[in-house]
């Protein structure tokens, strides 16, 4: 979970006389403090972006993996069956050789 420390902005606009609010320099520290929290955000955006982008191409060399083991798998199945219809062919004809 992303946490980011925002700077408190309670009493930046606070109207009134003898100390309350935040004078000038004050208010430059906030905007600098809001500033900074704000480049640490678009550096994890962009860190989040280029981890985004690094799954994005693993999944889609994944997906290929999966395809072409899934087409292995049915070139085998497809091998298979060829085999088992061959071997019931010569079983059947050994069969009836035995029965003659």
């Amino acid at each position: 979970m992303l946490y980011l420390d925002f700077p408190r902005v309670d009493g930046l606009y606070k109207k009134g006389n003898k100390g309350e609010g935040l004078d000038s320099n004050q208010i430059l520290q906030r905007f600098e403090e809001i500033e900074r929290s704000v480049e640490r955000v678009i550096e994890v955006c962009k860190s989040y972006e280029a981890i985004h982008l690094e799954l994005k191409h693993k999944i889609g060399k994944l997906e290929e993996e999966l395809q072409q083991k899934v087409e292995a798998e049915r070139r085998y199945q497809e091998e298979r069956s060829l085999i088992r219809s061959k071997i019931d062919n010569l079983l059947d004809k050994l069969s009836g050789q035995l029965t003659d």
